[in-house]
């Protein structure tokens, strides 16, 4: 006989349609296996029907935010290493792998040497003449400019300023769970 049919009218949700259910009591009074299953089945609910809710204990609400705000930071600290453990990673094997490439080709490394010095000292001499260049185009500017044009560049600059902070902020500020 094939009890597992048998077995899942027994444990559905609700009771079977009329013509299920006079064959499933006629298996019930035949099969002492099923009928066992059946009043296991029904002592099982009836004892869940009658236990109480449990309720949270006091302050669970809180510790239950503050552990998510902790979990949510660790987990931002995790992947922020992760990230620069990659980024890390991936210079070195960049670095390497230009050493690798630039050794053969290296004729001298006194060559080298001085090419990066002035490059060096030619980057520190653009450095210090460029304030002077921005003043004298900033003169030249002045006068070609009326003075509603640099308020209106100024006004602009601001909303762009303050447009730029609100962005960063709404990005970077944590989202609270209400």
């Amino acid at each position: 006989m094939n009890h597992k049919l048998f077995e899942e009218w027994i444990l559905q949700d609700g009771p079977p349609p009329q013509d299920e259910r006079l064959g499933l009591q006629e298996h019930l009074q035949e099969c002492g296996e099923c009928r066992q299953l059946a009043d296991a089945w029904r002592s099982a609910e009836l004892q869940l029907r009658r236990a109480s809710q449990a309720a949270p204990a006091a302050g669970f609400t809180a510790r239950w935010q503050a552990r998510l705000a902790a979990d949510q930071q660790r987990l931002q600290r995790r992947q922020s290493l992760a990230v620069l453990a990659f980024a890390l990673g991936a210079a070195a094997l960049l670095l390497g792998s230009l050493l690798l490439v630039a050794i053969p080709a290296a004729g001298s490394w006194n060559l080298y040497f001085w090419s990066w010095l002035y490059r060096l000292l030619q980057t520190a001499a653009v450095m210090i003449s460029l304030p002077l260049f921005l003043l004298s185009l900033l003169r030249a500017a002045s006068q070609v400019v009326p003075l509603a044009g640099w308020v209106l560049a100024a006004g602009v600059m601001c909303q762009m300023m303050v447009l730029w902070v609100v962005s960063l902020r709404m990005l970077t500020q944590p989202r609270r769970i209400g």
